[in-house]
Protein backbone atom coordinates (compact mmCIF):
# COMPACT_ATOMS: atom_id res chain seq x y z
CA UNK A 1 0.00 0.00 0.00
CA UNK A 2 1.41 3.45 -0.97
CA UNK A 3 2.56 5.66 1.54
CA UNK A 4 4.03 8.51 -1.00
CA UNK A 5 6.33 10.64 -0.41
CA UNK A 6 5.67 14.72 0.23
CA UNK A 7 6.14 16.00 -3.59
CA UNK A 8 7.83 19.39 -3.99
CA UNK A 9 8.93 20.02 -7.14
CA UNK A 10 12.50 19.49 -5.87
CA UNK A 11 11.31 16.35 -4.04
CA UNK A 12 10.06 14.77 -7.76
CA UNK A 13 13.23 15.95 -9.25
CA UNK A 14 15.55 14.13 -6.59
CA UNK A 15 12.98 11.05 -7.18
CA UNK A 16 13.49 10.82 -10.75
CA UNK A 17 17.10 11.22 -10.33
CA UNK A 18 17.18 7.91 -7.93
CA UNK A 19 15.31 6.34 -10.30
CA UNK A 20 17.61 7.38 -13.04
CA UNK A 21 20.78 6.00 -11.24
CA UNK A 22 19.43 2.60 -9.66
CA UNK A 23 18.51 2.26 -13.60
CA UNK A 24 21.72 3.14 -14.71
CA UNK A 25 23.19 0.99 -11.65
CA UNK A 26 21.31 -2.30 -12.83
CA UNK A 27 22.25 -1.54 -16.38
CA UNK A 28 25.77 -2.62 -15.64
CA UNK A 29 24.56 -6.55 -15.80
CA UNK A 30 25.14 -9.13 -13.35
CA UNK A 31 28.64 -10.22 -14.08
CA UNK A 32 29.52 -6.67 -12.52
CA UNK A 33 27.03 -6.81 -9.55
CA UNK A 34 27.15 -9.84 -8.66
CA UNK A 35 24.93 -10.11 -5.18
CA UNK A 36 24.09 -6.80 -5.51
CA UNK A 37 21.51 -7.58 -8.68
CA UNK A 38 18.83 -8.93 -6.65
CA UNK A 39 19.16 -5.98 -3.94
CA UNK A 40 19.06 -3.35 -6.82
CA UNK A 41 15.74 -5.22 -8.78
CA UNK A 42 13.93 -5.35 -5.74
CA UNK A 43 14.72 -1.45 -4.93
CA UNK A 44 13.61 -0.98 -8.77
CA UNK A 45 10.67 -2.26 -7.93
CA UNK A 46 9.50 -0.40 -5.70
CA UNK A 47 10.38 2.91 -7.04
CA UNK A 48 7.62 3.20 -9.75
CA UNK A 49 7.62 5.76 -12.57
CA UNK A 50 4.95 7.74 -10.43
CA UNK A 51 6.09 9.44 -6.96
CA UNK A 52 2.30 9.57 -6.01
CA UNK A 53 2.60 5.03 -6.24
CA UNK A 54 5.89 5.06 -3.88
CA UNK A 55 5.59 3.26 -0.66
CA UNK A 56 7.93 5.75 1.46
CA UNK A 57 8.46 2.53 3.84
CA UNK A 58 8.95 0.22 1.11
CA UNK A 59 11.82 2.17 -0.59
CA UNK A 60 13.32 3.08 2.48
CA UNK A 61 14.20 -0.96 3.75
CA UNK A 62 14.78 -1.52 0.02
CA UNK A 63 17.59 1.84 -0.23
CA UNK A 64 18.96 0.66 3.58
CA UNK A 65 19.78 -2.67 2.08
CA UNK A 66 21.47 -0.73 -0.77
CA UNK A 67 23.00 1.38 2.38
CA UNK A 68 24.12 -1.70 3.90
CA UNK A 69 25.93 -3.06 0.70
CA UNK A 70 27.58 0.06 -0.04
CA UNK A 71 28.87 0.05 3.55
CA UNK A 72 30.48 -3.93 3.44
CA UNK A 73 32.00 -3.18 0.23
CA UNK A 74 33.78 0.04 1.98
CA UNK A 75 34.98 -1.90 4.80
CA UNK A 76 36.64 -4.84 2.47
CA UNK A 77 37.28 -2.29 -0.27
CA UNK A 78 41.20 -2.13 1.59
CA UNK A 79 41.71 -5.77 2.54
CA UNK A 80 43.78 -7.68 1.37
CA UNK A 81 41.35 -10.46 0.36
CA UNK A 82 40.61 -9.51 -3.44
CA UNK A 83 37.89 -12.43 -3.55
CA UNK A 84 35.72 -11.10 -0.57
CA UNK A 85 32.09 -11.33 -2.44
CA UNK A 86 31.00 -7.67 -0.59
CA UNK A 87 33.50 -6.09 -2.91
CA UNK A 88 32.28 -4.46 -6.04
CA UNK A 89 33.92 -3.29 -9.53
CA UNK A 90 35.01 -0.15 -9.35
CA UNK A 91 32.23 1.11 -12.00
CA UNK A 92 29.49 -0.87 -9.90
CA UNK A 93 30.82 0.89 -6.34
CA UNK A 94 30.78 4.59 -7.89
CA UNK A 95 27.79 4.18 -9.12
CA UNK A 96 26.08 2.36 -5.90
CA UNK A 97 27.34 5.51 -4.00
CA UNK A 98 26.37 8.07 -6.28
CA UNK A 99 22.81 6.23 -5.88
CA UNK A 100 23.01 5.99 -2.28
CA UNK A 101 23.79 9.61 -1.94
CA UNK A 102 21.01 10.82 -3.90
CA UNK A 103 18.67 8.14 -1.97
CA UNK A 104 19.97 9.81 0.94
CA UNK A 105 18.76 13.45 0.18
CA UNK A 106 15.14 12.31 -1.09
CA UNK A 107 14.80 10.05 2.36
CA UNK A 108 16.17 13.10 4.53
CA UNK A 109 13.42 15.69 2.64
CA UNK A 110 10.53 13.41 3.51
CA UNK A 111 9.21 13.31 7.11
CA UNK A 112 8.21 9.34 7.27
CA UNK A 113 11.92 8.56 5.65
CA UNK A 114 13.11 10.61 8.44
CA UNK A 115 11.43 9.21 11.14
CA UNK A 116 12.03 5.78 9.57
CA UNK A 117 16.00 7.10 9.22
CA UNK A 118 15.85 8.34 13.27
CA UNK A 119 14.74 4.76 14.36
CA UNK A 120 17.34 3.56 12.53
CA UNK A 121 20.38 5.90 13.23
CA UNK A 122 23.00 6.62 15.96
CA UNK A 123 23.47 9.74 17.16
CA UNK A 124 26.43 10.45 15.11
CA UNK A 125 24.37 9.67 12.32
CA UNK A 126 21.42 11.75 13.21
CA UNK A 127 23.03 14.13 13.84
CA UNK A 128 24.92 14.14 9.84
CA UNK A 129 21.09 13.57 8.95
CA UNK A 130 19.97 16.95 10.48
CA UNK A 131 23.45 18.92 9.25
CA UNK A 132 22.35 17.20 5.56
CA UNK A 133 18.82 18.52 6.01
CA UNK A 134 19.72 21.97 7.37
CA UNK A 135 21.74 22.15 3.75
CA UNK A 136 18.89 20.87 1.56
CA UNK A 137 16.72 24.06 3.27
CA UNK A 138 19.42 26.05 1.72
CA UNK A 139 18.98 25.08 -2.12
Amino acid sequence: MPDPPVADGLQRETYLEVRYKAAMLADIGHNQLGHLSQPIDRFLAAAPERIEEVSITRLWSRGNTLRRQLKAHEMVATSADPTDPARLTPRAAALLGDLVEVFNVFIVRDPKGRELDDVRLGPKDRAKARRLLMLQHRW
